[in-house]
């Protein structure tokens, strides 16, 4: 599976689909969106922590039933939920889009690792797991913890990855700003 730092970067995209920020929006109201679309780009790894809990191994089920994309609506519903209560300008539908696919992507990016057992995609219809032939991901190695040369490898694949991410959300930012500029001198 790809590392925080692969699916924390998917925000960079994840924050300006929510929408323009409100000048009478409060600091920490905008603060809470955007860590409420971090949350969502890490979602359906809280399996980790429930794995944790009542098993006492994180990784039993890892990529199991909170990786399926029959979770994302269900996901999409609850995000849309709370960022409307955070900020009400936002459109019901955006919301839910934006909650959904999130959480589709991460299910979709750990199902592209280099040697992976995959994710269930399709769970409960499904307990199949799919990795896609198709690797963009070196993948976090916690079953040899020793090897530093594998970490830093995730490390470097997954640090050019988040600046892509930031480079497309600042790229696609200038261009809607330019477009938004084009508009307004008409």
């Amino acid at each position: 599976m790809p590392a925080p730092l692969a699916h924390g970067a998917v925000a960079f995209l994840g924050v300006p689909l929510v929408g323009q920020r409100p000048a009478a929006e409060p600091r920490l109201r905008t603060l809470l969106v955007v860590a409420l679309v971090v949350f969502a780009c890490g979602a359906p790894d809280l399996d980790l922590i429930v794995g944790l809990l009542l098993i006492g191994d994180p990784f039993t089920h890892h990529g199991a039933f909170s990786h399926s994309l029959l979770a994302a609506p269900v996901f999409g519903g609850v995000f849309a939920c709370l960022l409307r209560w955070l900020r009400p300008t936002v459109t019901l539908g955006r919301a839910w889009a934006v909650g959904a696919g999130l959480y589709a992507v991460h299910v979709c990016m750990d199902a592209l690792i280099y040697d992976t057992r995959g994710a269930a995609l399709l769970w409960p219809i499904l307990s199949d797991r799919f990795a896609s032939p198709i690797v963009l991901f070196v993948g976090v190695e916690y079953g040899q913890w020793w090897r530093w040369d594998l970490h830093m490898l995730t490390l470097a694949n997954e640090a050019a990855f988040a600046v892509v991410m930031w480079w497309l959300s600042v790229e696609w930012r200038r261009r809607r700003r330019s477009i938004k500029d084009g508009i307004n001198d008409e």
